[in-house]
Order: C-alpha cells, then structure tokens, then sequence
C-alpha cells in the first residue's frame, strides 16, 4: 500500500531528545511501503536525528510514525470537559431518560439470545474472527470505515487497544456490518458537583465507539439499530464489571455536511448529544443506556 502523508517534526524531535525505543512492529515482515512528502528542513531535520542515533533512517521513521500514531488514538480515546461541556453534560446526569429511537423498537437483549431474527434472516452479533468472517468485499459507502474493516480491525484487536463486533447470518461468514468498540477516559474537572465516587484526578472511565458500519447492500434493514443496541449491552457490561460513566463516539465528516449532519441526526435519534466544544463529539449517559436496554439504573 502506497500512501502520502506529513511527517509531525513533534514525533521526530521526541524520540531524539528523548530517547529511541526501537519499534515493536519491526519484528513484522516489512512488505508496505509509505511515501512522506516533506521539505528540505525536515528532511535535514530526519537525517540528522537518525544519525545522532547510529540508525538508519527507515528504523527511525518507523518508531516516530508509530509513536506519534499511538499518542493520535490516545488523545482520540480522552476527553477533557469544557465549562460549556460540564453544563450540558451535568443536565445530562441530572434529566429523566429521553424517549429514543432505541426505546420505541425496543428489543430482547442481544447478548442474551443465539440469534435474532431480522428481514434477511437470523442474525448473529460475534466478535470478529479474521480467519473466518469474511470482509473481503465489504463495501458500506465510506472508504474511511471499509478501509478500516479490511486493513486495520485485524491489527488493532490483535494488539488489545480496539474490540470489533460483526453482524453476519446465521452459520454464514459474510459480514453485514460491524462496530468497534475501546475504552477511553474523561476528565470531569469542569463539573461543578462531581459524580459520587469519582476518583480525586477527575477522570472517568468511558466506552468509546470508534466505527458503527452496514454494508450496501444490508443497509435499511435495522442491522445498524441492532448494532448500536449490542454496544449498549457492552456498555452495560462493562459498566457492571469494570465501570463505565458514559459511551462517546465521533460523526464522520467523511462525505461533506449534509453526510455529517445525516450521521449526527442518527446518533441523535438513540439519545447521544453532541459536546459544546465539538458537536462532531457526542456522549450518553449511562443512566440513558441502562433506560434504553431496560436495565435499572444503579442508585444515587
């Protein structure tokens, strides 16, 4: 795979000053090449600071593209609450659950049945199998979310930083649409009366829902709605096991405003309400998704 991309002179300085820590990813076999279009300065700038190491520059670039791509999906996975924020998040705590699109099709729970039946037939929600599910020719409209499914899901839950879950027929391996899911934290500083229990640093934990997909040739037939159910049952999980405060997901701008508008109204159906600070940024409550899967919700 070839791509263009801007080298961050950040990641570079951080690994010279800081100290080198060679790849873990070098161990792979090395069979894609990346083309970085930069200038002369940065490109004396690469040099230099490979040769202050004794390395050569490949060797360097690949530790300063991994780092400055693991702090990229850190930061993705953390938000810090505005002033602007805290007040709409706290009326959030505070407001009786909404009736949603979720609450008026309400549905048994998916983790709880084998299979759930749908206009295509039985449907199954499993995590996703790389040697089985097949996702060769998935196609849901957005390069962005099929790229991900087909190059980056596989990577991504073998390393533990994301989960994806597949929508696929029963006994079949074609995969209809997918989500994935990881945990994140949010810093609740701004609040004027934190959440009972919250820790002293003022960070919460939170799921993040990084992709929600359905293929073409799938789509209009609720597998989207029934996807987005399962991550409130993870929620839910997650939540009773481990604690979880919120889920947050970004709109994809992918496709100019009227795509991002159409994303953000769908997301807005189910109950999630964009941040002050960044509308493409959108939360739920947990007290919203224990209404939504019919769970009660913890006492306060």
């Amino acid at each position: 795979m070839t791509c263009n991309a801007t080298c961050t002179t950040w990641a570079l300085k951080e690994i010279a000053h800081a100290g080198f820590h060679q790849s873990e990813l070098d161990s792979e076999t090395q069979s894609r090449t990346t083309q970085i279009r930069h200038g002369d300065a940065l490109g004396d700038l690469i040099a230099r600071a490979a040769a202050s190491l004794g390395l050569d520059k490949s060797v360097f670039l690949r530790a300063a593209i991994e780092r400055e791509a693991s702090r990229v999906l850190e930061a993705a996975s953390r938000h810090v609450l505005t002033k602007d924020d805290a007040a709409r998040f706290a009326s959030a705590l505070d407001a009786a659950p909404a009736p949603t699109r979720a609450r008026g099709q309400q549905r048994k729970p998916i983790e709880r049945v084998s299979c759930m039946p749908t206009e295509i037939g039985d449907l199954r929600i499993e995590l996703f199998d790389p040697a089985r599910h097949d996702r060769a020719g998935f196609a849901c409209g957005v390069d962005r979310l099929d790229n991900y499914l087909k190059l980056s899901a596989k990577k991504q839950q073998k390393d533990d930083m994301t989960r994806v879950y597949v929508a696929v027929e029963d006994g079949q391996a074609i995969i209809l649409g997918y989500h994935a899911i990881n945990l994140g934290i949010m810093n609740v500083d701004e609040l004027a009366k934190r959440p009972r229990g919250a820790p002293d640093h003022g960070e919460l934990p939170i799921l993040f829902l990084g992709q929600v997909a359905v293929s073409i040739s799938a789509q209009g037939r609720g597998i989207g709605s029934i996807l987005m159910h399962h991550v409130f049952e993870k929620a839910c999980r997650i939540a009773e096991e481990a604690g979880c405060f919120a889920i947050v997901l970004d709109v994809m701008s992918d496709g100019g405003e009227e795509a991002f508008k159409r994303r953000q109204g769908w997301y807005a159906d189910f109950g999630f309400q964009p941040f002050a600070s960044t509308p493409a940024r959108m939360f739920m409550t947990m007290k919203q998704v224990r209404a939504i899967v019919g769970e009660p919700a913890e006492a306060g």
